[in-house]
């Protein structure tokens, strides 16, 4: 009988043994009348026995009094007997065959503590014993990193069985991974390291036959231990049946051919560890037993495809999703789908013949997964492998324009040849629509990998833009739309993370793609238009930025009404200086997204940049409501851990301490960051973010040491994800170097990083922009003060040439001249040495020129 099958039993016995013998006929056809007839046969032997203490016991009732016995007995009375060698000391774990105790050697020979396993007393039986004995020798021979070892069998004084196996200080798996929030990958290495073990008891044809978590033990050093082979089978010699009686194991976690009593094979263990995966990856069983009777469970078990892991989620599982390392419900869903969902669900197939030949297979899949690979169930599909080729290259920086053609044909001919046989066709079709074809694939591939849709991602976006790159260069000569067409993808993605040259750059070279060409798609260069916009915007190139806008606006037809041409627009005139015109504008867009969701990403959009322009123009506490009345409506539509909400309370933060909140925008800086790091980590974005806000509250508190060192750690996680010449990276240097400046002591690291922050602007931003200028100004300022006048005008030598004046705002070309007229009146600049005379000079000459330029009104 099924350990499910008898707990139902005992559950009608309990019950019905209460109701009174007259009316109990009618109890059992109310509330039994969908059971088995056996199940119920087997009920009523067991009434009648209750009720005549003289009838003899069946096979079950003795079952029930041997269950009954052994949970009346308390556990401490075990503690003290001696077994063997061994001294008994605690419970350590029951199972449907045993008890496992923690013992200690006790006849003096070496000082050991192991675990030992008592067989039940209920269990034992001729047959049992004489298997028993059979495979304790075999199992004894399982030497494993990955295998509890066995260290010794023998029997009690009653004659039961015991083994003394090694004593592993660790956690069940899955409360492991769930306490340390293991990551996918994490969890997935997990597995394969189960496998291994799993693997090498098959090699030595043995059979676990009762994986489960509680039999997995994770120690300290992560190295995953299976434990408990006790009804482990071996396949050496004649197959056998094994009887009903015999079987156990947890009936959750069984193949349908255990719970039957059919021939088991090395297929009932990779149906074990289907199992073990499906709740450790996605954190759910595979069925809600909730409220089901024993039958039902059953039918469920024997009869019913479990749901695939991604379906298993609902919206509010966030909390799943973040202790494995994603953001949200969604993304988990979307990490699961695929391939990790065909493993498991091949795992779980009722018949054994249709699952893993071998657990070496379903390794190997799991390790296809981790380094995206096509995995081996699936690697039939010709149109599936070329996907994940596209999907593993998508990091290499290797790749020539002559592959990237020849993947670029190979999957539009694939494509092409399942069309073909969709529509029962064979009409030819045209390269540009092989060339689209397989631009779809490429664009799932990169938009797939986008770091900017994930905090905290492990992979370099920098390495990601700049292997795609060359990918499609192939495509601009031979098909101009799909060039357009996926560089438009690219360049979105590095505006999202904040690469304004380049993705200005992308936008431009695929605006002149299409302008070549006589019928250009409106909408994809509007979109590119709109993206030349917003990069431009980002670098201050403001006339290329309204001439794109422009255009735009010309093309669409709702014209400047459009909320995303609404709101580039709005922050172009941010960036313009022109704070009542960019109000009035992202007012506009604001209220045109009032009734939108509160996940709507332009009306997020729309929120934020009006909240800047409010502060722009000296209202930071408007800005600020602003900013409030956006969180509120994003707590309504999003999880408490989603960025999109977490980036507004950070800019709630900012603004507070531009209003002087200082000591609430503190309790909140730490709070969030806190937050940020036990959702993403230490090394991820979301926490350079957070610390970046944190820096802005201590260095208006003028905590500098302490600013100091948050600064630092963002510019690190900066520099790792993005690359020092990243503007976030560059900003972050900067800010060190105005930190460190304030703390005596370190003068000399705030010189070096003012140094490393404006070689970095020169590289990205141009020596003739506006924070190429600003930082070389706080620079000389700050050598002017602790160095001498002439240390300060050589840092500003560079940029002593019309061609970068001309180039800056009125504010920084008026400071500049200041500053250097102040530091070449007082930089001796008659001295003898050459340098000095070299700089003076050079100083001179710009110096007369803007007063000449002063005097034509120029």
């Amino acid at each position: 009988m099924t350990s499910l099958r008898f707990q139902r039993l005992r559950e009608l016995f309990d019950s019905a043994s209460e109701i009174p013998a007259s009316q109990r006929q009618t109890w059992l056809e109310l509330h039994c009348g969908d059971e088995d007839p056996a199940l119920l046969q087997e009920l009523r032997s067991m009434l009648a026995a209750d009720a005549d203490p003289e009838a003899p016991l069946t096979e079950a009732s003795l079952q029930l009094n041997r269950s009954l016995l052994a949970e009346a007995i308390p556990q401490s009375l075990y503690a003290g007997r001696v077994v063997g060698p061994y001294r008994i000391e605690s419970l350590l774990g029951s199972g449907g065959m045993g008890q496992v105790f923690r013992a200690q050697r006790a006849d003096g020979t070496v000082d050991q503590s192991v675990a030992l396993k008592l067989i039940r007393p209920e269990a034992m039986s001729p047959e049992v014993m004489r298997r028993f004995r059979a495979e304790r020798q075999a199992l004894a021979q399982l030497t494993h990193p990955g295998i509890c070892r066995f260290l010794d069998t023998g029997s009690d004084d009653t004659g039961a069985p015991y083994v003394a196996m090694e004593l592993i200080e660790g956690e069940p798996l899955l409360s492991y991974a769930e306490r340390h929030r293991l990551t996918i990958a994490q969890r997935i290495e997990l597995l394969r390291a189960i496998c291994t073990a799993v693997e090498y008891a098959h090699q030595n044809l043995i059979v676990h036959r009762d994986i489960k978590s509680s039999n997995v033990l994770v120690g300290a050093d992560g190295q995953p231990k299976l434990l408990d082979f006790g009804i482990a089978k071996s396949l050496r010699g004649q197959v056998e049946h094994t009887r009903t009686s015999e079987r156990f194991f947890s009936p959750l976690n069984a193949a349908p051919e255990q719970l039957r009593g059919d021939v088991v094979g090395v297929a009932c263990d990779i149906y074990a560890l289907g199992v073990l995966a499906y709740e450790l990856l996605c954190g759910k069983p595979m069925f809600d037993f909730a409220g089901l009777r024993p039958g039902e469970v059953e039918r469920l078990l024997l009869s019913v495809p479990p749901p695939i892991m991604s379906q298993r989620l609902r919206e509010e599982d966030t909390a799943l999703a973040l202790s494995r390392g994603v953001a949200s419900v969604a993304a988990l869903r979307r990490r699961l789908a695929g391939d990790l969902d065909a493993i498991v669900a091949r795992c779980l197939r009722k018949s054994p013949r249709e699952r893993y030949a071998h657990v070496a297979q379903l390794s190997q899949d799991l390790a296809n997964v981790l380094e995206g690979l096509p995995i081996s169930i699936r690697g039939g599909e010709r149109l599936y492998s070329l996907r994940k080729f596209v999907a593993r290259h998508a990091l290499a920086t290797t790749l020539t324009s002559a592959l990237a053609a020849s993947l670029t044909l190979g999957l539009g001919a694939s494509l092409i040849q399942s069309h073909r046989l969709e529509q029962q066709r064979n009409e030819a079709v045209s390269e540009r629509t092989r060339a689209a074809l397989a631009l779809r694939l490429l664009q799932e591939a990169f938009i797939g990998a986008d770091p900017a849709k994930v905090a905290g991602v492990d992979v370099s976006a920098k390495q990601i833009l700049q292997s795609a790159k060359p990918r499609i260069e192939a495509l601009r000569a031979d098909d101009p739309i799909a060039y357009a067409s996926l560089a438009t993808t690219i360049g979105e993605i590095e505006l999202g993370l904040g690469d304004d040259a380049n993705a200005a750059e992308t936008a431009g070279l695929a605006i002149d793609a299409l302008n070549a060409l006589n019928d250009r798609p409106a909408t994809l260069l509007r979109r590119l238009l709109l993206l030349s916009a917003e990069a431009n915007t980002g670098r201050n190139q403001i006339e290329l930025a309204r001439a794109a806008l422009d255009q735009a606006m010309s093309m669409d037809a709702a014209g400047a009404q459009a909320v995303d041409l609404v709101l580039a627009r709005g922050r172009l005139e941010t960036f313009s200086g022109n704070a009542e015109s960019a109000t009035r504008l992202l007012r506009e867009a604001f209220e045109l997204t009032r009734s939108r969701p509160g996940d709507d990403d332009q009306a997020s959009q729309a929120a934020l940049r009006l909240a800047e322009a409010q502060a722009q123009q000296g209202d930071a506490a408007t800005g600020l409501s602003t900013l409030q009345t956006l969180a509120e409506r994003q707590q309504t539509a999003m999880s408490a851990g989603d960025p999109r909400l977490l980036i507004t309370r950070l800019k709630i933060v900012e603004f507070k301490s531009r209003l002087k909140l200082s000591d609430e925008a503190l309790a909140e800086a730490e709070a969030l960051r806190e937050e940020i790091m036990r959702l993403y980590g230490a090394e991820s974005i979301m926490l350079a973010r957070a610390e970046s806000t944190l820096w802005d509250v201590l260095y208006v508190l003028e905590q500098d040491a302490r600013a100091a060192e948050v600064i630092a750690h963002a510019e690190q996680i900066w520099h790792k994800q993005l690359g020092a010449d990243h503007p976030r990276s560059v900003s972050a240097t900067y800010n060190r170097a105005i930190t460190l400046q304030q703390l005596p002591e370190r003068q000399a690291e705030a010189s070096a990083a003012y140094a490393a922050a404006i070689a970095a602007a020169d590289r990205s931003y141009g020596r003739d922009s506006n924070i190429s200028a600003r930082f070389r100004l706080t620079y000389a300022r700050f050598l002017e003060q602790t160095a001498t006048p002439l240390q300060a005008l050589q840092s500003l030598a560079p940029q002593q040439s019309q061609q970068f004046r001309h180039k800056w705002a009125p504010n920084y070309r008026e400071e500049f001249d200041k500053t250097l007229g102040r530091l070449y009146d007082s930089a001796a600049c008659q001295a003898a040495d050459v340098a000095a005379i070299a700089y003076c000079r050079a100083a001179a000459d710009y110096l007369r020129n803007v007063a000449v330029n002063a005097a034509d009104g120029r």
